[in-house]
């Protein structure tokens, strides 16, 4: 039975970046793809809230904590002119 979701799990994942490939080829099937992919996005969503309801995962529909601002970046020296002479 292992072997067997295996399969299954290689086939979907085949069958996702094959999608993928046709919409970064042509983007005049981004729509298309995205309808076509939507299933698993919803299962992997619906999987997610329900890890989260046991307690076992992240809940997908909490908003994901801000990074903190990064600090202004200068140079420690200036940076040199140079003489056009």
């Amino acid at each position: 039975m292992l072997e067997q979701l295996r399969a299954l799990q290689q086939a979907i994942a085949s069958y996702a970046l094959q999608l993928v490939a046709a919409a970064h080829a042509d983007t005049e099937l981004v729509a298309s793809v995205r309808n076509a992919l939507r299933p698993l996005d919803d299962l992997r969503q619906a999987q997610a809230r329900r890890a989260g309801a046991r307690g076992g995962g992240a809940n997908v529909d909490a908003p994901t904590p801000a990074e903190p601002a990064a600090p202004e970046v200068t140079p420690p020296t200036p940076i040199p002119a140079f003489d056009d002479a």
